[in-house]
This record gives structure tokens, C-alpha cells and sequence, in this order.
């Protein structure tokens, strides 16, 4: 056996049994032979994609408002009233998006190998299921733009701007002979009204004050050209007086001097700012505050005949010259 020609596991056999038991020679076993332990996990992994994402938007509705607002001025530099009116046109449209996602599920299932609880390997299989389309609707909102467009016009009665039966324009005069001439003509009998308004009160007459003390006068015009209300004087020929007024507009009675706290007339012009030669200008001020009417003047005349009129409006004196303003209308 020390030479190695017989292996232990067969000496107990060759060898004689005294041999062996009296402990001359002693037999082994060999070892066993090492087997590993050997094992897997098999872990299914939850898995998504967005294939594509797409949002269109689509408008669902469009409102239109408009608001104007006006800038009076006594322009310094012609000696003209000018009143710019301005409309802002707001345009909302109302949009929804709608979002489409087109996306797709899966898993990977992932399976490792352990030798003796140490990992020695793993293997992924991926797996993809068909896709699926959601169509979203988002909340409504809106949009708006803003557009706007400032027309100026002529106010003044001595430029032009009376333009009919129900306009008004502004008198500027410096004395009783300063006139703004105003045609205007009647093709069937009527009753008319003219009033010259003031802003003049109890307190600022014979003092130097914008506002004017209306004198009015109401003629024939016996032109053979009929007038264009361009207030173009070489188109007018004064003819026979038939009313003059100075202070027949007052319509205040006892309260011209004081009027109360609670007064309140009609605001005819709310969203003027009037700008004056100064160039201080007041917001969202009346043309003419009528509470303070005790200067006003008015000529009412019943069933006038067809014909053309014209009418000169001056002030009472050059203590009250400034501006003051004029309308005519048919009286109903």
C-alpha cells in the first residue's frame, strides 16, 4: 500500500483480517464528494411606454364687446374743440385642448440562479401587451384680444360740428358780437328747442371763468344757398330776428344760487374727459353739470314753417366770455 499499489478502500479486503484488527495497519475512508446547493427566484417587474402624446385644441365659442370712451379738448393751438372718440373692440374666444396618449403595458420576468445562496447568473424575458388609446378633454378657458380705433371730430359750432336736428356742438365766444353761426333748415313744420347749457355758476359771473354766459339768437337765413351746417359764414345771410334769450334755460329755480347736496341731473356725456387749454384734464366728467343752470338760455318755438334758419350764439358780455354748449332738436 505504501508503494500505492493497492488503494485503501480495497486493503481492508486483500489484507488478512489479523492484520487489520490487531491495528497494524490502519484503513480510512475517503471523503465525500462536495455537491453544491443549487437554486433559483423567478421576480415579474411591472413595465409601461407612452408610444405618443398629442394634444389639439379646439375653439368653442368667440364673444364680441365693445366700449367707447371720449377725450374733449379746447385745443390751444387752432382754437378748435375736438372730442376723439375711441372704441376698444374685445374679441374671447373659449378653447378646450384634448389630449390623445397612446401607450402600452408589460413586464419583464427576471429569473436568477444561486449557488449556495450567491447569485450566479440571471436571464430576462420582456414581455409587451397591444397598446391602448385615452382621449383626455381638458377645462374650457378663454383667450382675449384687444383692439382699438380713436376717431376725432370736430365739436366746435364755428368749425363745423353740429351735424343735424339732435347734435350739439361747443360755443366759444369772447363777446356779444363773437357769434358761432349754426344753419339748419326745416322741410316740413315742426317744433324746435334750443339750448345753450352752461357750466357758469351764481358764483363765477364777471370773474375770469372757462365756462360762458349763453346769448342766443334765432334768425331767418335768407342766403339763396342753402346751408351745409359747416357753419361757413359766406353761406349764411342773416334775416329778420326771430327770438333772442338770455337766460330763459334756467330750470333750477330756487336752488340756482345753492343747489343741494341731493341734486342730480342727467349725465348726457359720462365717459368724456375733458381736457382745457391749460391741458389739465377730469375723468369720466358731464360736458355741461346742469345742476349749475341759472345762465342757461333756451328758445322753444311751436310749429315752425319750412324754411332755413340760423342761429348766431355769442355771450352776454366779455366779463363772461368762454365756452358753453349748444343743441337743436325737434321739440316732441
Amino acid at each position: 500500500m505504501e508503494e500505492g499499489e493497492v488503494h485503501p478502500s480495497f486493503a481492508g479486503i486483500l489484507l488478512p483480517g489479523f492484520v487489520v484488527e490487531q491495528g497494524i495497519v490502519e484503513v480510512y475512508e475517503p471523503p465525500p464528494v462536495y455537491q453544491p446547493t443549487v437554486t433559483s427566484q423567478t421576480t415579474v417587474n411591472s413595465l409601461s411606454e407612452t408610444l405618443s402624446t398629442s394634444v389639439v385644441t379646439t375653439q368653442t365659442g368667440t364673444a364680441t364687446t365693445t366700449a367707447e370712451s371720449g377725450i374733449l379738448t379746447h385745443n390751444s393751438n387752432d382754437g378748435h374743440w375736438h372730442l376723439d372718440t375711441t372704441t376698444a373692440t374685445t374679441v374671447t374666444t373659449t378653447h378646450v385642448d384634448t389630449t390623445t396618449v397612446v401607450a402600452r403595458a408589460g413586464s419583464d420576468t427576471v429569473t436568477c440562479t444561486y449557488v449556495d445562496n450567491v447569485e450566479s447568473g440571471c436571464s430576462t424575458q420582456r414581455h409587451w401587451e397591444d397598446s391602448a388609446t385615452t382621449v383626455t378633454a381638458g377645462d374650457a378657458y378663454t383667450q382675449a384680444s384687444t383692439t382699438t380705433a380713436t376717431v376725432g371730430t370736430e365739436e366746435g359750432c364755428a368749425e363745423g360740428g353740429w351735424r343735424g336736428m339732435g347734435d350739439w356742438c361747443i360755443v366759444q365766444s369772447s363777446s356779444r358780437n363773437d357769434h358761432d353761426m349754426i344753419q339748419f333748415s326745416l322741410d316740413e313744420v315742426t317744433s324746435v328747442r334750443i339750448d345753450a347749457e352752461t357750466n357758469l355758476t351764481r358764483a363765477q359771473f364777471n370773474t375770469s371763468n372757462e365756462a360762458a354766459d349763453p346769448y342766443i339768437y334765432l334768425n331767418h337765413d335768407t342766403d339763396s344757398d342753402e346751408g351745409d351746417h359747416s357753419a361757413d359764414e359766406s353761406e349764411i345771410t342773416v334775416g329778420t330776428l326771430i327770438e333772442l334769450d338770455d337766460d330763459g334755460g334756467n330750470d333750477c329755480g330756487s336752488t340756482c344760487v345753492n343747489p343741494p347736496s341731493s341734486a342730480v341731473d342727467v349725465d348726457e356725456t359720462p365717459t368724456i374727459t375733458y381736457c382745457n387749454t391749460g391741458g389739465a384734464c377730469s375723468n369720466g366728467v358731464p360736458v355741461i353739470d346742469n345742476v349749475s343752470d341759472q345762465w342757461d338760455s333756451r328758445i322753444v318755438r311751436t310749429d315752425m314753417a319750412v324754411g332755413d334758419y340760423v342761429v348766431r350764439a355769442s355771450v352776454y358780455n366779455n366779463a363772461n366770455a368762454g365756452w358753453y354748449r349748444l343743441t337743436i332738436e325737434e321739440d316732441n
